[in-house]
């Protein structure tokens, strides 16, 4: 009887080391297209024996997808504890903060019906540099596109919920408002008024 169970276990001990290198040689393929590659062109066979082992090799969502997945979750599911993790940690406190004020905007705005938001990214526009990415996200809450800060974290692109797009300092607004008098007004021995060159 003894003798049953130790053959038993050795099988399972078999089937797990087993199990295990093919796991891991599924990853290595995952990883590395090229051996992939290589394996399909000289050992046909044993690449057709392997291939269902080999999980599906799903590569990492872009910023673009992130954002996405990010604004459905919290436009259209309603669903925080999805939503927060797209974001980075820094930003979950605000996330949970003003999630009440995103659902009672929401409900105003779907008059008391469910509605479907729709979000499109300007895949044009995004804009990576190194560890950060700037996405813009149409959407019809308000026929407007949000500027969306991405940052990697552990490796996985993450909504920066805390950022706000920049606006226009009160040097920069003075300026705006000297030139654009100046545009209009004409000053003799000063050519300022542009429109009339």
């Amino acid at each position: 009887m003894l003798a049953g169970y130790t053959g038993k276990l050795l099988k399972i001990t078999k089937m797990t080391v087993l199990f295990n290198r093919t796991h891991n040689l599924s990853l290595i393929l995952c990883q590395q297209p090229k051996l992939m590659r290589v394996l399909l062109q000289r050992h046909l066979l044993v690449f057709a024996l392997l291939l269902p082992l080999v999980p599906a090799c799903k590569p990492e969502p872009t910023p673009e997808d992130v954002a996405l997945q990010f604004f459905e979750h919290l436009y259209n599911d309603h669903n925080l504890e999805k939503a927060e993790l797209l974001v980075t940690n820094a930003s979950r406190t605000k996330l949970h903060a003003d999630f009440k004020y995103i659902e009672g905007a929401l409900g105003l705005l779907a008059d008391g019906r469910e509605k479907e938001f729709e979000f499109k990214v300007e895949y044009a526009q995004t804009r990576m540099q190194g560890d950060s990415a700037f996405v813009y996200v149409w959407s019809s809450v308000d026929d407007s596109t949000m500027e969306t800060l991405l940052i990697k974290e552990a490796e996985k692109w993450r909504i920066d919920f805390t950022y706000s797009k920049p606006t226009a300092t009160a040097e920069a607004l003075t300026k705006q408002v000297i030139e654009a008098e100046q545009a209009t007004v004409f000053i003799p021995g000063v050519a300022a008024d542009t429109a009339r060159h």
